[in-house]
């Protein structure tokens, strides 16, 4: 195998996690977005977040 090949299989995990990550905070901002336009509640957006986070 390719030493560049080996590097990306190695590198896509981290990636995917920085990826997943700013995703779920991209969610999360747009539920305390409901929250601040009185759309959900903040036990609402409590739980969810807890969903989101895997709490």
């Amino acid at each position: 195998m390719s030493q560049n090949y080996q590097q990306s299989i190695q590198s896509a995990p981290a990636q995917n996690a920085q990826e997943n990550t700013q995703d779920m905070i991209a969610g999360l901002k747009q539920l305390k977005e409901l929250v601040d336009e009185g759309i959900l509640t903040e036990e609402e957006f409590s739980a969810k977040k807890k969903q989101v986070l895997g709490l």
